[in-house]
Protein backbone atom coordinates (compact mmCIF):
# COMPACT_ATOMS: atom_id res chain seq x y z
CA UNK A 1 0.00 0.00 0.00
CA UNK A 2 1.17 3.49 -0.57
CA UNK A 3 2.36 6.04 2.03
CA UNK A 4 1.04 8.90 0.31
CA UNK A 5 -2.30 9.84 -1.88
CA UNK A 6 -1.94 9.08 -5.22
CA UNK A 7 -4.46 11.10 -7.09
CA UNK A 8 -4.67 14.78 -7.18
CA UNK A 9 -7.08 15.29 -5.07
CA UNK A 10 -5.64 13.26 -2.20
CA UNK A 11 -2.42 15.49 -2.71
CA UNK A 12 -4.29 18.33 -2.93
CA UNK A 13 -6.49 17.39 0.62
CA UNK A 14 -3.27 16.81 2.21
CA UNK A 15 -1.89 20.73 1.36
CA UNK A 16 -5.04 21.99 2.71
CA UNK A 17 -4.45 24.02 6.31
CA UNK A 18 -6.09 22.04 9.46
CA UNK A 19 -7.26 22.75 12.47
CA UNK A 20 -4.00 20.98 14.89
CA UNK A 21 -5.50 22.35 18.62
CA UNK A 22 -4.19 19.87 20.81
CA UNK A 23 -2.99 17.27 17.98
CA UNK A 24 -0.21 18.30 16.52
CA UNK A 25 0.28 18.80 12.91
CA UNK A 26 2.25 15.67 12.19
CA UNK A 27 -0.56 13.35 14.30
CA UNK A 28 -3.31 14.98 12.40
CA UNK A 29 -1.11 14.93 8.97
CA UNK A 30 -0.81 11.01 9.35
CA UNK A 31 -4.18 10.73 9.90
CA UNK A 32 -5.36 12.61 7.20
CA UNK A 33 -3.02 10.75 5.24
CA UNK A 34 -3.90 7.05 5.96
CA UNK A 35 -7.78 8.30 5.38
CA UNK A 36 -6.72 9.08 2.10
CA UNK A 37 -5.02 6.40 1.38
CA UNK A 38 -7.77 3.95 2.29
CA UNK A 39 -10.52 6.10 0.35
CA UNK A 40 -7.66 5.64 -2.86
CA UNK A 41 -7.96 2.12 -2.61
CA UNK A 42 -11.25 1.51 -2.11
CA UNK A 43 -11.51 3.69 -5.34
CA UNK A 44 -9.29 1.70 -7.28
CA UNK A 45 -10.93 -1.62 -6.20
CA UNK A 46 -14.14 -0.75 -7.20
CA UNK A 47 -13.04 0.22 -10.90
CA UNK A 48 -10.95 -3.17 -11.06
CA UNK A 49 -14.52 -4.33 -10.14
CA UNK A 50 -16.38 -2.25 -12.99
CA UNK A 51 -13.85 -2.98 -15.62
CA UNK A 52 -13.75 -6.94 -14.41
CA UNK A 53 -17.68 -7.43 -15.12
CA UNK A 54 -17.50 -5.42 -18.14
CA UNK A 55 -14.70 -7.72 -19.39
CA UNK A 56 -16.55 -10.37 -18.80
CA UNK A 57 -19.96 -9.26 -20.22
CA UNK A 58 -18.33 -8.41 -23.47
CA UNK A 59 -16.76 -11.83 -23.56
CA UNK A 60 -19.85 -13.35 -23.02
CA UNK A 61 -22.54 -11.32 -24.34
CA UNK A 62 -23.70 -10.74 -28.18
CA UNK A 63 -24.96 -7.13 -28.59
CA UNK A 64 -28.65 -5.92 -29.77
CA UNK A 65 -27.49 -4.71 -32.55
CA UNK A 66 -25.67 -7.09 -34.97
CA UNK A 67 -23.89 -4.34 -37.42
CA UNK A 68 -20.35 -4.83 -37.11
CA UNK A 69 -19.95 -1.63 -38.22
CA UNK A 70 -21.42 0.00 -35.22
CA UNK A 71 -19.47 1.24 -32.01
CA UNK A 72 -21.44 -1.11 -29.62
CA UNK A 73 -21.54 -4.18 -31.74
CA UNK A 74 -20.26 -7.09 -29.44
CA UNK A 75 -19.73 -10.87 -30.79
CA UNK A 76 -19.35 -13.44 -27.24
CA UNK A 77 -16.72 -15.44 -27.78
CA UNK A 78 -17.57 -17.93 -24.75
CA UNK A 79 -20.68 -18.93 -23.37
CA UNK A 80 -21.73 -18.24 -19.76
CA UNK A 81 -20.70 -21.60 -18.77
CA UNK A 82 -16.94 -20.21 -19.63
CA UNK A 83 -16.79 -22.49 -22.82
CA UNK A 84 -15.76 -21.31 -26.17
CA UNK A 85 -18.16 -20.95 -28.55
CA UNK A 86 -15.77 -21.59 -31.59
CA UNK A 87 -12.93 -23.91 -31.61
CA UNK A 88 -10.30 -21.51 -32.77
CA UNK A 89 -10.42 -19.40 -30.19
CA UNK A 90 -6.97 -17.61 -29.27
CA UNK A 91 -5.67 -15.47 -27.13
CA UNK A 92 -5.90 -11.76 -30.11
CA UNK A 93 -9.62 -12.66 -29.64
CA UNK A 94 -9.73 -12.32 -25.98
CA UNK A 95 -6.83 -9.12 -25.62
CA UNK A 96 -9.49 -7.74 -28.08
CA UNK A 97 -12.26 -8.04 -25.79
CA UNK A 98 -10.37 -6.39 -23.00
CA UNK A 99 -9.12 -3.57 -24.95
CA UNK A 100 -12.63 -2.78 -25.92
CA UNK A 101 -13.72 -2.95 -21.72
CA UNK A 102 -10.46 -0.94 -21.29
CA UNK A 103 -11.09 2.14 -23.98
CA UNK A 104 -15.24 1.85 -24.34
CA UNK A 105 -17.32 3.92 -21.40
Amino acid sequence: MPSEPTTEAGKALLRSDFDTTGWGPRVVRDYVTDAIILIEAEAAQQERERLRTKFLRLLTEDSETKDGRRRDFNQAIFNPAGWAIWDSTDLDMVMSKFDKAMRDD
